[in-house]
């Protein structure tokens, strides 16, 4: 009777996605726009735009003389700080001996330019900027358990709950960039070092900026740092990477490794057949729930379809989760970031 019950659940769950599905599509014939929860959504910065300007003795102050280094990039580096009100924040300070210099300002501004309008629960925010001797200085919102690709594939494991929730989070985060902005914004790196976790393991998108991908076409022009050439970047190609990215999520592998090579391609003969879906899962996980199992499962089979043009949309694949795991967009925001946006930016 029990499995009865079970299987019952299961076919209801499946059914209900396949529906997701086809009202989408005849929403698309018919209206020629995509309808989803996310229309209402904020976009605009808390502060219109206008993010304060500190002095570079504030800054110096709020990082204790640069003393806590948390991140090295190529191009940067990235201090902790402490406002006055108890604040933890981001400092990103270029590094001035780095190769193609002249070239680090510039993106420092597209960052500035880009970040000063928009503001997301699932984005790691711009608050606040600094001009020192020719060099832009930015200040971010802090999360403080680093970096996804650290729990991914460091000593700690994240589990199925926290997990799911990681998902859904950058799932609204993305469809907010593509759909919500006007025009629309290409993130064009998504990866697992570029999501943030804050305290209550919600996920915040870092790496905008790097690539200034603005367009209101689908295609958008991005510019690599560091490379002179320009490609195209298209949403379709976020949503391809997001696919990877969830793979990487529930499998605990690495996207590309020297040893086993491309996750996708490990993982396509499983994506075939939805009975093989839990060979997907890291092993380190024990509190899986099998029906959100083949939700994962469906939703990275159709993101990672050849054909861009056959891929969902990120607003559509935000809805797929929000029905096949019940994460809400509160619910995967972070208790400090919360979708009202009430006691933000007082400090300001």
């Amino acid at each position: 009777m029990l499995g009865l019950i079970g299987a019952a659940s299961l076919l209801a769950l499946i059914l209900l996605i396949f529906l997701t599905l086809h009202l989408i599509l005849v929403t698309r014939l018919f209206n020629g726009r995509k309808v989803s929860l996310f229309d209402k959504q904020f976009q605009a910065h808390p502060n219109d735009g206008r993010l304060p300007v500190y002095s570079f003795k504030k800054i110096h102050k709020f990082s204790e003389g640069f003393s806590n280094k948390v991140g090295v990039g190529s191009t940067h580096l990235v201090f902790k700080g402490i406002l006055p009100d108890g604040t933890e924040i981001a400092i990103k300070k270029p590094i001035l001996e780095a190769p193609h210099n002249s070239d680090v300002d510039a993106w420092s501004k597209s960052q500035l330019e880009l970040l000063s309008c928009i503001w997301h629960q699932h984005l790691v925010n711009l608050i606040g900027s600094c001009k020192n001797a020719g060099y832009r200085i930015l200040v971010f919102q802090y999360a403080s358990n680093g970096t996804l690709h650290e729990h991914l594939h460091g000593h700690e494991h994240l589990t199925w709950k926290q997990r799911m929730k990681i998902i859904a989070g950058v799932a609204y985060g993305l469809s907010f960039l593509h759909h919500s902005c006007d025009p629309p914004i290409s993130h064009g790196n998504l990866t697992s070092r570029n999501i943030l976790l804050t305290e209550d393991y919600a996920a915040k998108i870092g790496g905008l900026g790097k690539m200034p991908v603005l367009g209101s076409s689908e295609f958008v022009m991005a510019r690599k740092p560091g490379a002179s050439e320009k490609r195209l970047c298209r949403r379709a190609d976020d949503v391809y990477s997001f696919g990877i990215l969830v793979l990487e999520i529930v499998s605990g592998r690495l996207a590309f490794s020297e040893k086993t090579g491309f996750l996708v391609k490990w993982a396509m003969d499983i994506l075939v057949s939805q009975e093989r879906s839990m060979e997907l899962l890291d092993e380190a996980v024990g509190d899986v729930v099998k029906e959100e199992v083949y939700v994962i499962a469906e939703v990275v089979r159709m993101c990672l379809l050849r054909e861009a043009v056959r891929r969902p949309f990120m607003r559509e694949v935000a809805e797929m989760l929000r029905n096949g795991l019940g994460i809400t967009m509160e619910m995967a925001a972070p208790v400090s970031s919360p979708v009202s946006l009430r006691g933000l930016f007082d400090i300001l």
